[in-house]
């Protein structure tokens, strides 16, 4: 499969990235992203002068080997506040779908069970595959009931009696533009909870209502619900 990718022109209107508000092209964004680099420069102490000066064009590195630094965590723990994360710092991925590619191909072990919705992102597909995961479902797309049977299906599907078993949904789903009922979701797995005996955890994918849904400038449909706290 050869494909090629065309020169962006500048007068185009733009129907196909994920800039929905335009940071990318914000110039005052950027100047504002310069002025705070040169104000972190000239106060931070010799040493973390000299961390930010090494990295002033690159990482240098994995974060495991060279390319951690300060502000890389100070961001990470504004995201956890900015999202409710309950003081737990956030990770920074390069891209969504490395996230999701990352974080679901690790997160379910052997006798886990993974029950997602029919129209989740190829990143998300990706980290299923990758996954150790050996028990995968899918439900019709935002489909409630449907989700509820093959919650309890799975449930009982799953040899392991102290398996778990990940949710992976979107809370707006990119393709089509609709909004996930999460709280519906969510009570359904209340509502099962003293039959499920087993830990049940829920992966929303936000990337396309980050900064665009919710409250404190679109903290996303997880905060707005009140549905941070669940597992």
């Amino acid at each position: 499969l050869l494909r090629r990718t065309a020169p962006t022109q500048s007068s185009q209107i733009d129907f196909s990235s994920n800039d929905y508000i335009g940071l990318a092209r914000s110039l005052q964004l950027h100047a504002a992203h310069i002025a705070r680099l040169h104000t972190s420069l000239s106060s931070a102490s010799p040493s973390n002068a000299a961390g930010l000066l090494r990295r002033l064009n690159g990482a240098t590195g994995s974060r495991l080997i060279s390319g951690n630094y300060d502000l890389l965590e100070r961001c990470e723990n504004q995201l956890g506040s900015f999202f409710k994360s309950g003081g737990v710092p956030a990770l920074v991925f390069s891209s969504g779908f490395e996230a999701n590619a990352g974080l679901i191909g690790c997160l379910a072990r052997e006798g886990d069970g993974i029950l997602y919705d029919e129209e989740v992102h190829a990143s998300i597909h990706d980290g299923l595959s990758l996954s150790r995961c050996q028990t995968l479902e899918k439900f019709l797309h935002n489909d409630v009931d449907a989700f509820e049977q093959k919650l309890l299906d799975l449930h009982h599907t799953l040899s392991n009696p102290t398996g778990s078993i990940f949710v992976v949904i979107e809370s707006l789903y990119s393709m089509s533009g609709s909004i996930c009922p999460m709280t519906r979701l969510f009570r359904a797995i209340e509502k099962h909870r003293d039959v499920l005996s087993r830990y049940v955890g829920v992966v929303v994918d936000e990337a396309h209502a980050g900064g665009v849904l919710g409250q404190q400038g679109g903290a996303g449909l997880t905060c707005a619900r009140g549905l941070e706290n669940h597992p």
